[in-house]
Parts: C-alpha cells; sequence; structure tokens
C-alpha cells in the first residue's frame, strides 16, 4: 500500500528525560512517510538542545515558542503548518511502535474515519509495562464513552488533515475552560459528524507519569468534563438512546466505562428507566456489582 505524507506534531515542554525516545520512535516508523513538527513551548532544561540535534534531518521541523503559551497553542501552530494528508498526535514522554502509524492509516482509510487512536500500553517512568489501556472500538461503544469521557488515548490519535481544515477545528476554540482540550475537541468533532474509530491493536507505550498535568489539574479537569459531558448528552441524546438499545455488559475490560455511563445518565434524570432495566438484565451481575462499587465511591 502507498501512504500519503503524514504529518506527526508533537509539543514539549521540560521534556528532556523522554524526549530523545519519543521523537526516534517517530523517525523509526516503517512503511510510511513522516513530516515531524516538533513545538518547543520555552522549555528551561536540556529539551531545546535535544530536538535541535534532530534539524539537520529535513524531515523535521522544529518551532520555539518565545514564551510558555500551552499545549493547546502549541498543538494548534503545529497544524498551522502541517502537510501531511493526515496529522498524528505525539507527547514528548510516550512511545510509538514502529508499525504504529502505517496500521492506524491504513484502519483509517479501510474504514472511512476522520479521527482514529489506537489502544496502548501503559508504561512507568522507566519505561516498563505496567498495563494495557482497552480503547473503545464500536460505533456504539465509542458513542457511549463519550458520556464520561474522551474514547481516546490522546497521543495516539490521528486525524484526517480534510476534515480537521473543512470545519476549521483548533484545540484553542475549547467551549470549556480548556483543561481537557482533547475531550474538548473530540465533543466538538462528535457534534460535525465526525468518523471516529480505534485501532484494536497495541501499537502504542503511554506512560505514566506523576508529574502531568493531568493529575496535577485533576479538579479542573473533572469541572470541564462534566460541562462537555452534558453538552454531548444534550446534543446526541437520540444516537446514545440507539446505542443503548442492544447493549449488554459481559466483558468488563471494556464495557464497564459503559455501564458507568448509564449510571450518570439515570442519575442526571436524562435516561428512561426502562433502557436501564434492559441493560442490567442483559448484563453479567459481577460489572453491575463493581460499577456499583465505583459510583459509591465517587469516581464515575
Amino acid at each position: 500500500m502507498s501512504y500519503p505524507l503524514i504529518s506527526v506534531i508533537l509539543p514539549f515542554y521540560n521534556a528532556e528525560l523522554y524526549l530523545k525516545e519519543s521523537i526516534e520512535s517517530v523517525l523509526e516508523q516503517v512503511n510510511c512517510s513522516i513530516e515531524l513538527i516538533l513545538v518547543d513551548d520555552s522549555s528551561n532544561d536540556s529539551s531545546l538542545l535535544i530536538a535541535s540535534a534532530y534539524t539537520d534531518n529535513p524531515n523535521v521541523i522544529l518551532i520555539r515558542n518565545t514564551s510558555q503559551s500551552g499545549i493547546s497553542f502549541c498543538l494548534d501552530k503545529a497544524i498551522s503548518v502541517a502537510s501531511g494528508q493526515f496529522i498524528a498526535r505525539m507527547d514528548a514522554d510516550d512511545i510509538c511502535l514502529p508499525t504504529r502509524i502505517s496500521r492506524q492509516i491504513s484502519f483509517m482509510i479501510e474504514n472511512s474515519l476522520d479521527v482514529c487512536g489506537s489502544s496502548a500500553f501503559k508504561i512507568d517512568e522507566n519505561g516498563n509495562i505496567i498495563g494495557k489501556i482497552f480503547s473503545a472500538t464500536s460505533h456504539n461503544e465509542i458513542n457511549l464513552t463519550f458520556i464520561t469521557t474522551s474514547p481516546f488515548i490522546h497521543p495516539t490519535v490521528i486525524f484526517r488533515s480534510e476534515f480537521l481544515n473543512a470545519n476549521k477545528f483548533l484545540y484553542t476554540d475549547s467551549v470549556s475552560s480548556g483543561f481537557a482540550e482533547d475531550y474538548d475537541l473530540f465533543v466538538r468533532m462528535a457534534l460535525s459528524k465526525a468518523r471516529f474509530g480505534n485501532l484494536p491493536e497495541f501499537v502504542f507505550k503511554y506512560r505514566i507519569v506523576k508529574s502531568s498535568l493531568s493529575r496535577t489539574n485533576f479538579i479542573q479537569i473533572k469541572k470541564d468534563r462534566k460541562l462537555l459531558s452534558d453538552l454531548y448528552i444534550s446534543h446526541m441524546i437520540s444516537s446514545i438512546r440507539d446505542s443503548f438499545s442492544d447493549l449488554s455488559l459481559n466483558n468488563e475490560r471494556i464495557e464497564l466505562r459503559h455501564l458507568r455511563a448509564l449510571w450518570v445518565l439515570l442519575f442526571r434524570g436524562y435516561f428512561w428507566f426502562i433502557y436501564f432495566i434492559r441493560v442490567i438484565l442483559r448484563s453479567d451481575p459481577l460489572i453491575i456489582f463493581k460499577s456499583i462499587f465505583h459510583h459509591v465511591r465517587g469516581r464515575i
């Protein structure tokens, strides 16, 4: 298969510990043509020096912000100079497996997708695999996951450039306060009828770092997620109802999140009780018990 040019956008700030490995994992992608766009958000460690070592490569573009502007601004800046037919996200502390890009692009083309992520291995700060993240794959799974959170692992996502440009999507055009920039963008895309999918393969290593922004800004992110969830539900209630019509919860690995989504709908007063009963009757009692447990502990 002949692959089009893919622009990989990689923002970074004080990422000296992992940046080299992240960059090289992109440049070592097989069976595809890569343009790597690095955006330094005014780092004050050796990150810029590390990134600059790759600028002799004609496929690498380095952009430097003179003042710290935040990840959304950096992503928009990278997208504005990208020339690929597809735009792939990447984070400075994560690792692409060699076939990541080619497998996702093939999957996108085969399924006519506008946005595509993947499942991922979780790794610790030393690069050891500590678990797996199973992304929702079917249309119904993705639709229901949107009720509580993004159905994508953000740095695994690839966008179709034509779709981004036609709808003039920007990370900085958020409808929330911008702390959940990925969920915000994907909700806006969903409301514009984007075609979503997740490659059901592990082609990515997602690093769990204690000091990550998602941990330090947890309270504000939670508020933004509630706002975005309400926005999604209010516009997509008919589609959500259809997705629940055939749902049974017998695979804890993925579908526990969907029962939690049903709890959210029920307790916010959005949904008919009969749908709740139908799902309960078709589902694994152990999964139901675990969902109730998580709900009582306030994890939804």
